[in-house]
């Protein structure tokens, strides 16, 4: 049984060696997480910086049990691929008198042969990629943690353990399937070659697809301005709409694969242009078999693959959007309230370089704005501050817009980004709009709008106000002055910023009903239900620090996934296109003795190849933008470069797998 295992895969050792490979390459990825797991410095440093030490730990198991479980579905599904296209050859060892139970046997032995094999290039592989990755996840969070090849016999031990028995389930399953070839037996695969016309109903749900796709991705892409009005006119909820439009995609790409990619060769085999030319009327036909024939894993690998980009280029989009918050947040390197400026001056004498008071003042303030076509009256505190103040904090916060703001106006400084949307001429929807003050009875007229928060927005109980300098001496509020600080840039500098995170106090201002009538001033007090809060201390260090660390600790969950995904599904159709090039060698080798030039059967390998690689990418392309676009519209992020990064990293893999399917292809068909 050894002997015959041995020489059949020989036989097949095209497809042996892909499946072997792929199933190496994800065990690989399995041993060098499962390495990062243990190693106990990098999760020492995590959890210093997270302020929980079990966080990291936890989360890595968690991926890495997720990474084992699609290993293993990854590897049923390929030996289902696999023995699909052996059954001919089973059949003929049983019309031959080969026992079951001996056939069997043989494909246990294969399971475990190839199972020994997978081990082995996975191990080894495994071993020398735990140092790209353990030095992948330190500069992702911006560590200076020295790293080497990771060698784990524990993490070794329980992945040959696992996929030995594994394999060994997969060789009893074949070994159960032998039992039912006599009951298969005549049975043969469906024609795939051109059909005479296309059905109506072929063209029907080919045209269906289409419109659906396209539905589903403007519906998604418009989802936060038409919601509102679609709830209106037909009662669906907003929960109710994004779940039509997910299901409308699903179906439709799945309509796509199964009639309007065939229907789109069929019709361009038809073209008297192609058809004048044996190259490209052969391309079409392929593509033809391969689309109608392999439309339901085309289908799956589309949707895996939309999940894929989507969420790597959400990751990307997320970490842009945590650095761009701290920027937003705490733009300098401390700052401190009255309650807490002794603590800084206390804990870094000696070490201050720099410093600098703005002073503000607390008011309440009732202003109506406009919001998503609806107008909204707020009354809510605001911390005012000088034009002339303003200017100066432009000097080191870059990122401040200029603000033009003459006696009797004001700059409105709030968090929502949709109180800024834009007009005819792209003037501001709320300029001109009333600021009115009831401690004072002052009105303000409102010039400009923005959401850059001088000093940052951690300093602010609410919303803030730049005013001129003469409205600024003449409003009655309460004094609210700030500090600046900038430390040396040494060591001891940095201790010193993370003790004084450690410190931070909380300030509360009152808020009941005597101060939103303007009977009283907003003065500080206790934490009370009538109370709004801020931080009084921020430093600016620690916090980019721990969000460095937490958003690339989770790019780097989101690749490792990622990458796994793309070498199963780019395996899979490499697979596919090697089998399918063997099936139809004999076809290949009449075109040659009929007088078609190598050439011409060598370009014909190249695009259909492509075809097929390039369908699913396309369309996940399509599906995953969509998806980034939503979430960028619901966590006010912006779809930037780093995005198209990754998209473009994804596509060059794939479209490398697919160069590497076309050579094979070519080689072997």
């Amino acid at each position: 049984m050894r002997h015959l295992a041995w020489t059949n895969l020989k036989r097949h050792r095209h497809s042996t060696l892909i499946g072997a490979v792929a199933a190496g390459v994800l065990i690989a990825l399995a041993y060098a997480v499962g390495a990062l797991i243990d190693m106990r410095p990098l999760m020492h440093a995590t959890g210093s910086v997270l302020e929980d030490s079990r966080l990291m730990p936890a989360v890595m198991t968690l991926a890495w049990i997720l990474l084992l479980i699609f290993i293993v579905a990854f590897l049923i599904y390929l030996n289902t691929l696999l023995l699909a296209r052996r059954t001919e050859e089973l059949d003929m060892y049983r019309l031959l008198g080969m026992p079951s139970s001996r056939l069997g046997g043989v494909l246990i032995w294969e399971a475990l042969m190839t199972g020994a094999a997978a081990l082995v290039i996975g191990l080894v592989g495994g071993v020398l990629l735990s140092k790209l990755l353990a030095m992948a996840l330190v500069r992702l969070m911006g560590f200076q943690t020295a790293v080497g090849i990771q060698w784990s016999l524990q993490i070794a031990g329980q992945l040959i353990g696992l996929f030995l028995l594994v394999y060994l389930i997969v060789g009893a399953v074949n070994a159960a399937f032998v039992r039912t070839l006599g009951h298969q037996r005549g049975r043969r695969a469906e024609a795939q070659h051109l059909p005479p016309r296309l059905s109506g109903w072929q063209v029907v749900l080919a045209c269906a697809g289409m419109l659906l796709v396209g539905w589903s991705a403007i519906g998604t892409g418009n989802y936060f301005a038409w919601v509102r009005p679609l709830r209106q006119l037909t009662g669906l909820p907003g929960w109710g709409q994004l779940g039509l439009l997910t299901f409308c995609g699903i179906l439709g790409t799945y309509l796509v694969f199964r009639q309007s990619l065939p229907a789109a060769a069929f019709l361009l085999a038809r073209w008297r242009v192609v058809r004048r030319h044996a190259k490209w009327l052969l391309a079409a036909n392929t593509l033809y078999q391969r689309w109608r024939r392999d439309h339901f894993a085309l289908w799956l690998i589309t949707l895996l693959s939309t999940l894929t980009i989507a969420v790597l280029g959400s990751a990307a989009m997320l970490l842009q959007l945590g650095q761009r918050e701290v920027e937003n947040s705490m733009p300098l390197p401390i700052t401190a309230s009255v309650s807490n400026d002794a603590l800084v001056e206390k804990k870094a004498a000696g070490l201050i370089t720099r410093q600098a008071k703005v002073t503000t003042k607390r008011m309440v303030g009732k202003t109506t704005l406009r919001r998503q076509g609806r107008d909204d009256t707020t009354t809510t505190l605001y911390q005012v501050m000088r034009l002339s103040d303003y200017q100066r904090i432009r000097q080191w916060q870059p990122n401040l817009p200029a603000l033009q703001v003459a006696p009797g106006q004001a700059a409105l400084v709030l968090s929502d980004p949709a109180f800024l949307r834009r007009g005819p001429a792209q003037r501001l929807v709320n300029a001109g709009r009333q600021i009115t003050f009831p401690a004072d009875g002052r009105t303000l007229a409102i010039s400009d709008l923005t959401t850059a928060f001088p000093l940052g927005s951690a300093i602010y109980f609410d919303r803030g106000l730049v005013v001129a300098d003469s409205d600024f001496e003449a409003m009655r509020g309460v004094n609210d002055p700030l500090a600046i600080y900038w430390l040396k840039e040494t060591a001891a500098g940095h201790r010193v910023e993370q003790q004084l995170d450690d410190q931070t106090q909380i300030d509360y201002v009152r808020y009941d009903q005597a101060v939103r009538k303007g009977s009283k001033l907003p003065t500080m007090t206790k934490d009370t239900d009538d109370s709004f809060s801020r931080s009084g201390l921020n430093v600016r260090r620690p916090m980019a620090r721990a969000v460095d660390t937490l958003f690339g600790f989770a790019v780097f969950i989101t690749l490792l996934m990622g990458g796994a995904v793309l070498v199963a599904t780019a395996c899979i159709l490499l697979l596919k296109q090697v089998t399918h090039a063997q099936g139809r060698a004999p076809v290949r080798r009449v075109l040659w003795q009929l007088g078609m030039p190598t050439s011409q059967l060598t370009g014909v390998a190249y695009v259909t190849t492509f075809g097929v690689y390039l369908a699913p990418l396309v369309f996940a392309s399509l599906n995953a933008f969509v998806i980034v676009h939503f979430i960028a519209s619901a966590t006010a992020g912006q779809t930037g470069g780093l995005v198209l990064v990754v998209w473009a990293i994804y596509s060059l893999v794939d479209l490398a797998f697919a160069w590497l399917a076309a050579q094979l292809t070519d080689r072997y068909g």
